[in-house]
This record gives structure tokens, sequence and C-alpha cells, in this order.
């Protein structure tokens, strides 16, 4: 089945070359008659993702805080990880992820603030009045975390 990957918000980073879009051949599991999203994942990771696989993946799904389109559509509508594809179908990964709690297994904020913000990021942070915030200075009290029209983003420096 041919299907187009697109990777961002870092997320490309974890890929030779740094490559963004991936127009790849994927077959269905054994037994199997379509691609599902799941086995997509264990595709991407055994065939695309040359480092850190532990910053995409947790468990088999997506890390929280990973954006999954299919189609332009969440995939959580279409099914999730059970989400059947179709030939040409368009997967989107975009990570959110640039900062903030860690979950104690190894990948902290300061290992996912190493991705970089994308001039897509920068610019949805400026047109919504959007303030980064130092997350580990710890200096910050909520009244000025929450100063009227601005909505913090917190940034792990």
């Amino acid at each position: 089945m041919h299907l187009t990957l697109e990777f961002g918000g870092g997320l490309e980073l974890l890929l030779e070359k740094s490559t963004k879009v991936h127009k790849v051949d994927v077959q269905p599991k054994d037994g199997e008659g379509k691609v599902k999203i799941s086995g997509l994942l264990s595709w991407v990771k055994s065939n695309l993702i040359k480092e850190r696989p532990e910053m995409f993946l947790k468990g088999d799904s997506v890390r929280p805080g990973v954006l999954v389109l299919i189609n332009d559509c969440d995939w959580e509508i279409c099914g999730g990880l059970d989400a059947e594809l179709e030939e040409k179908d368009v997967i989107i990964f975009i990570s959110t992820l640039h900062g903030g709690f860690g979950d104690g297994d190894g990948c902290e904020a300061t290992e996912l603030s190493a991705m970089r913000l994308t001039h897509v990021q920068l610019d949805f942070i400026s047109e919504h009045h959007c303030t980064l915030l130092p997350w580990s200075s710890g200096l910050l009290s909520l009244p000025e975390m929450f100063k009227p029209g601005r909505s913090p983003v917190l940034l792990d420096v």
C-alpha cells in the first residue's frame, strides 16, 4: 500500500537525513487485509526511525503529545490504533512536545526541549499572543504566568 508520511514539530530530526516527507510502500501484517495504524507505527520504528525511538513511540503507540492526522483528520476519530488505511492516504505526525513535565520514563523535559520549534509553530505562538516561559527556572508565579491576553507556552531551557 502506497502511503505518504509527513513528520513535523521536530520528529523529522529522528529520521535519516531529517527528511519531513516520505513516500512509502507498507504491506499489511500477516492475516490482516489492510494496513492499520498500529502496523504502520511498527513499520516506521523498524524502517524510518534512526535514533531515539522513545521520542516518537511509547509502547505500541505514539508518545503523548504526538498529533497523528490521517488525511487531515485526527486519528482518534478514525479509530486510533485500529484505524485502517487506504491506498494513497497521507499520515502526518507532529510533535507538540517542546518542554514541560517529564514522566519519569527516562525521556524528561530536558530531552524533549532538544527538538526545535519550527517556523509554523513560532508563527502560531506569535499569532495567538502566547508567551514562552522558562519552565525550569521555577521563578514565575501563577499571576505572572497568566497575564491578560497572553497564553503561556512552557519551554524547558
